[in-house]
């Protein structure tokens, strides 16, 4: 709801911004938006809500994968009599591994799409 918010905003007061635009980047209307239309006191709420917004997707994402790579992958194909204790050091390990698979296409160089 926040950013649906933050968008009604941009859509009613950006559209000049938009227009002037040769190829439109959304990427830039938040921060327009953000300075120009919201007083400095409520962007620190926003701001802190949306890094809350990606604190708990990213716990998520990184508590949910490994126990779908153990349960799913591991126990069921790889060693199915594994113990308990295998199958913690196998999370962790799955754990290490998905935030080495997203870093590494975060850190990646991108070729530009122009």
């Amino acid at each position: 709801m926040m950013i649906t918010g933050i968008t009604i905003l941009a859509l009613a007061f950006c559209m000049t911004d938009l227009r002037g635009m040769d190829k439109p980047d959304f990427e830039k209307l938040l921060p327009i938006v953000l300075t120009r239309y919201v007083p400095q006191g409520v962007v620190g709420f926003l701001l802190a809500g949306l890094l809350a917004a990606f604190m708990s997707n990213f716990a998520a994402t990184i508590n949910a994968a490994p126990a779908y790579i153990v349960n799913d992958i591991y126990k069921r194909f790889i060693n199915p009599a594994s113990p308990a204790r295998t199958q913690v050091r196998m999370s962790r390990v799955a754990s290490v591994g998905v935030l080495a698979v997203g870093f590494s296409s975060v850190c990646s160089p991108r070729e530009s799409p122009v």
